[in-house]
């Protein structure tokens, strides 16, 4: 059987809107960004400097029985954002994300007590940039990036994906698909033990999207819960 998958106590909705005004200069960044910029200043992607006015919402459903170490429930993020147009600044885009989780725990399978978690995760992003007075295109500290503990994890920090050409600088994407599979289980003194498929790709627009790109990646991990 699977443990009960009812609503917890701390079952919410959030809701959220927020202005954000940022300015950005290069001047003080490495080398490999400044060689950028200078290559790759006419598409858009790295303007100096320049200023970003975006409004931004989300939607948030928390409903997992611990929002730190999980073992069931669901948790639900939806993000929009509006940059430029009646906002003004530089850069003119629309972006959408979301992300889906959900966990299990597996107490009995047969007469096997595997007494594990089952966390899945899938998460999604599109960014549209639009010419209504600002630039059409996303800037590079606003594109979707991969890689890293938090989503591919067999990639380094924001290393899947393509590079801007005449760097190693990550290039970042305007849409996104990821997704992963794990399996948890407690061992002992607050240690427990994972295994994971994460898969996951960027693409510069919808010309370029194809499922068959998608990246996969298996590996395995232990974590230690403190006290705290």
């Amino acid at each position: 059987p699977v443990e009960g998958t009812g609503p917890s106590r701390s079952d919410r909705h959030i809701l959220s809107v927020g202005y954000r005004l940022k300015f950005t200069d290069y001047a003080f960044s490495s080398q490999a960004v400044l060689d950028a910029l200078a290559a790759e200043e006419d598409d858009g992607i790295l303007e100096d400097p320049y200023l970003l006015s975006i409004l931004e919402q989300s939607w948030t459903y928390e409903g997992r029985n611990d929002p730190f170490s999980p073992s069931r429930g669901w948790y639900w993020v939806l993000q929009f954002a509006e940059a430029g147009g009646p906002f003004g600044g530089d850069y003119g885009f629309f972006r959408v994300a979301g992300e889906i989780r959900t966990y299990r725990s597996i107490v009995r399978l047969g007469g096997w007590d595997p007494n594990v978690v089952v966390a899945a995760r899938l998460g999604a992003g599109v960014e549209l940039p639009y010419s209504a007075d600002g630039k059409g295109a996303v800037p590079l500290d606003e594109r979707f990036f991969l890689g890293g503990g938090d989503t591919v994890r067999g990639w380094g920090y924001q290393r899947l994906g393509p590079r801007i050409s005449t760097s190693d600088t990550a290039e970042g994407g305007l849409i996104r698909a990821f997704g992963s599979l794990e399996l948890r289980k407690d061992l002992l003194w607050g240690i427990s033990a994972a295994g994971f498929v994460d898969a996951g790709r960027l693409w510069d627009d919808f010309s370029t999207l194809n499922a068959r790109d998608i990246q996969w990646t298996v590996g395995g991990g232990a974590r230690y819960r403190s006290v705290a």
